[in-house]
């Protein structure tokens, strides 16, 4: 996977996640950070070897296969009625002198 693909894969994946609990899964993204983050331009052997998918991805690929199974989906219901609202009682006062 070249630097530029893991890096617009890691870009949806975030955004996927930031809408879960605690945005979990973030931690197995970092074979992603990884590749993305290797910008270096290497020539023949060296390079070819650079981009190849790795075990590490593997794990990520089955980890994120599981969790977006059990996930729950996104639901917003926009016909819930409003809450009452909170009135707060303070003793509050403000002072020139005192409060600068």
């Amino acid at each position: 996977m070249k630097p530029r693909e893991a890096a617009a894969f890691l870009g949806r994946l975030n955004f996927l996640l930031s809408t879960s609990y605690t945005s979990v899964g973030r931690a197995a993204t970092q074979p992603l950070v990884d590749c993305a983050s290797n910008r270096h331009e290497g020539r023949g052997w060296q390079h070819k070897q650079q981009h190849k998918w790795t075990h590490s991805m593997t794990h990520m690929l089955a980890f994120f296969e599981e969790l977006f199974a059990h996930l729950p989906p996104l639901v917003f219901d926009f016909r819930q009625k409003s809450r009452p609202k909170v009135v707060i009682y303070t003793d509050a006062s403000f002072s020139e002198s005192r409060n600068g």
